[in-house]
């Protein structure tokens, strides 16, 4: 589920949405094509992106992480199918 930020890509916007007590940051970016992944970002500025494995890829569609624990684990949603017929889907997260 997580992979490094691929090189050259333009990220349109990132959105924290919860800290813990270490600083690591959890939110969401959306990219050039209009998809959402979900952003880990550590206290070094070190960027994990989390992209659920059923997650849909076009716009619109992708992983958002909404909180994070001390521990480090991360929970969200994405959003599976096609525009018009999405559904969310829960996740955990564990580093």
């Amino acid at each position: 589920m997580p992979r490094p930020i691929p090189p050259g890509r333009c990220r349109t916007w990132t959105f924290p949405l919860s800290i813990n007590l270490a600083g690591t940051l959890a939110g969401y970016d959306n990219d050039s094509f209009g998809m959402n992944h979900g952003v880990v970002r550590n206290r070094k500025g070190t960027i994990t992106l989390l992209d659920a494995p059923n997650a849909a890829t076009g716009d619109g569609g992708g992983t958002i992480a909404n909180a994070i624990n001390d521990a480090g684990q991360v929970t969200g949603y994405y959003l599976d199918g096609t525009y018009a017929h999405r559904a969310a889907h829960g996740f955990l997260w564990t580093p």
